[in-house]
């Protein structure tokens, strides 16, 4: 039989989010990894000693960076036992170097440095130590590290590692922040959490889980504020389940500024060495992509002539993991997903192997199409596709393929019998998801803390719209959005946002701002709605275009355009609202607000007359025209290679070779500062320097010289 698919609602829509596991925690320190000197100079690892014969001439790599991850540390530590001369510790990139002439502990806090005043230490691609006379050595006790704040990073899972490195121990115990290894007397001893002086959110969390091998030495441990607004346990140091109860009751204090985790002793002497330390927590996790997972296809597998149920593990020779119904393999049974945009293999271990029928043929057993990660032909019954660009690609925990790629593999067709893993290897699928495509950069689900996830789906600024439906709770705040512009859709009370939330069909408050990107991902009510721009003060003029309908603010006139002929426009007055979606020529000067509500469509056009405009910063066409101002008149250029606009402006279209557009405006109009346009001869003859006296072949906004005049590019 044929296993029909159907789309799910939208809460088992959010219930199948995908999660992907990114990232982890951000270590408090980041230990020097010892890189071979160059020049006069020698280490011996064996007495820690690095040595060189000629100043300037030596240099041991301690450092060395790529993506300009020294900006995200504080300060440098290390120390030293000994020295027979000055010794120097280099920073190349901004060339800053630092002197030193005695033995001991040494911290060089970046932001206390004159060095440092105004170097971006982004651009900070090493650090070295190096000889500042002819000879000389340095015994260098402790390895150096960089340092930085504490901070926990969630992932999609909802786990944060409390790295090594962010663990100092007390009293009887003492700790090897790079191997693990924890020691005690038997005494005493207290091992503590680094958290920063403005403490973590923890109001999350659930749980945690400590990883060790050798002697338990934890009696115990405590969570809260302060050593007196906090939680003792006395049970299960090394790992509990039940935290929230003590979180969300407020035993620990304030759950959301915790600055206090320790463990005692438990009066027992020897040595413990910590692998990993673990926070559980609810975290509201992002899918990114702009693709919605439709739900996993259930699991099968055949084995002995029918489709089984039970087993998630394959390997080659034991049989295929499927979509199947249950029951004895027929030749229609497959599922057809040609009507969605992708489909991932969720496996733990192995590579799969990707089977679809053979459009020429129904029968899984005998023929049909393999795809495979290197696009590898298969010998056999199987009609193998040797194609290297329709194949599996790795990402992460999953693999995936287009469903496109699907179709040019196999003939036109995406028919999916099942999933078998490579020769000699096994596999474990614990989902196969189909996606289709979505209207929304981001799908956000869950509740508690933001993961990682969703952090970085917040900083895009390119992003315009969130689905949020899939986020439970109250309160939630997502106003650290990069895109001001952006929208949530999201339940009723659950966000904390009070601009651009759409609950059920309508958002109560739309507030745009110029310069950010918008789209509507459906069709919605705005109850209020604004928009704020400046209309250029010495042009007096710009272009327009909204998706909500605008009350016209005071001082202010606009009008619609239409292509007349030859070289010229005729504009027409718009009484008081602009139409929602309707682009228009201002005549004002300033900071201007435009009011509204009513309809946003999706859809729109956003073409009246000769203008088309846009909420995005887009590309305008070759041949149209963009308002531009000459002093001392302003009119609309013709575009004769790459030219930008930006969002809710308008450009207008024409049936005209002309250079330029004059605008008629009829004779009783009150306009102020627009005049006809001065027309251009041959736009190939147009010259255009900057006011440096350089000439521009593609002007951006600004100020220019255009045939001995200033120009304003807009």
């Amino acid at each position: 039989m044929y296993l029909i698919m159907r789309k799910f609602t939208k809460s088992l829509l959010t219930l199948a989010l995908l999660v992907l596991a990114v990232g982890g925690a951000n270590a408090t320190k980041l230990y020097a990894t010892y890189g071979s000197p160059a020049g006069e100079g020698s280490w011996n690892a064996g007495t820690n000693t690095y040595s060189w014969t000629k100043s300037y001439s030596n240099l041991m790599p301690i450092f060395t960076f790529s993506n300009g991850e020294l900006a995200n540390y504080t300060s440098i530590k290390f120390s030293t036992t000994s020295y027979t001369d000055v010794y120097r510790l280099y920073f190349h990139g901004p060339n800053k170097e630092i002197a030193f002439y005695s033995a001991g502990d040494k911290t060089i806090v970046f932001a206390e440095r004159e060095e440092f005043k105004g170097v971006d230490l982004s651009t900070v691609t090493g650090i070295s130590f190096g000889g500042a006379s002819g000879s000389g050595s340095i015994i260098i006790s402790n390895k150096p590290y960089l340092e930085k704040p504490m901070s926990l990073t969630w992932n999609d899972d909802g786990t944060a590692d409390i790295d090594l490195s962010d663990l100092t121990a007390s009293d009887g115990f003492t700790f090897n922040d790079q191997t693990g290894e924890l020691t005690g007397t038997g005494s005493s001893g207290v091992l503590s959490v680094n958290f920063p002086a403005g403490g973590v959110d923890l109001s999350s969390l659930t749980g945690f889980s400590v990883t060790y091998t050798g002697d338990n030495l934890f009696g115990g441990f405590k969570i809260g504020i302060n050593e007196t607004t906090k939680k003792d346990f006395y049970s299960n140091p090394t790992g509990r389940n039940d935290l929230a109860q003590y979180m969300t009751a407020g035993e620990v204090g304030d759950p959301s500024a915790i600055t206090l985790w320790k463990w005692w002793n438990n009066s027992t002497a020897g040595t413990m060495t910590i692998s990993s330390i673990k926070l559980k927590a609810n975290v509201i996790s992002a899918n990114p992509g702009g693709m919605n997972p439709i739900g996993s296809l259930s699991k099968k597998y055949y084995e002995g002539g029918e489709w089984k149920t039970g087993s998630v593990s394959t390997s080659y020779g034991t049989g295929i993991e499927t979509a199947m119904g249950d029951g004895a393999a027929k030749q229609d049974e497959y599922v057809d997903i040609a009507a969605y945009k992708e489909l991932r293999l969720y496996v733990s271990s192995g590579d799969p192997r990707l089977f679809l029928v053979k459009a020429s043929s129904f029968v899984p057993t005998e023929e049909g199409y393999i795809l495979t990660k290197d696009g590898v032909k298969q010998n056999g019954q199987w009609n193998g596709i040797q194609d290297t660009d329709h194949k599996l690609v790795k990402n992460g925990d999953y693999y995936y393929i287009t469903v496109a790629d699907i179709k040019a593999a196999c003939g036109g067709e995406a028919k999916l019998i099942g999933v078998k893993a490579e020769y000699g290897q096994t596999i474990n699928i614990s989902k196969i998801v189909v996606m289709e495509d979505s209207e929304y950069d981001y799908l956000l689900s869950g509740s508690g803390s933001f993961s990682s996830s969703v952090i970085t789906a917040l900083a895009d600024a390119n992003a315009t719209c969130y689905d949020a439906t899939g986020v439970t709770g109250s309160g939630v705040d997502f106003t650290s959005v990069a895109n001001p512009n952006a929208l949530f859709v999201a339940g009723s009370g659950v966000l904390a946002n009070t601009k651009n939330v759409i609950v059920s069909g309508t958002c109560a408050n739309l507030v745009l701002e110029d310069g950010h990107p918008f789209k509507a991902p459906a069709d919605f009510t705005a109850t209020s709605a604004s928009y704020t721009t400046t209309i250029n003060t010495t042009a007096k003029a710009g272009t327009l275009c909204l998706p909500f309908a605008a009350t016209i603010p005071g001082e202010v006139t606009a009008w619609t355009l239409t292509y007349t002929s030859g070289d010229k426009a005729t504009a027409a007055p718009v009484a008081t609202t602009i139409p929602a979606n309707t682009p228009v020529l201002l005549n004002g000067s300033g900071s201007k607000t435009f009011s509204g509500s009513g309809a946003v469509s999706a859809s729109a056009t956003n073409v009246s007359g000769a203008l088309t405009g846009v909420f995005a910063a887009a590309t305008v066409p070759v041949n149209s025209y963009v308002l531009q101002y000459q002093d001392p008149k302003v009119g609309f250029f013709k575009v004769t290679g790459d030219k930008t606009i930006n969002s809710f402006r308008a450009y207008l279209t024409a049936e005209t070779p002309a250079p330029g557009l004059s605008i008629i405006f009829p004779e009783d109009s009150d306009v102020t500062g627009i005049s006809e346009i001065e027309k251009m001869k041959n736009a190939d003859n147009v010259t255009i320097f900057d006011l440096q006296g350089r000439k521009v072949a593609q002007p951006q906004k600004g100020l220019y010289i255009v045939n001995g005049k200033k120009v304003i590019f807009k």
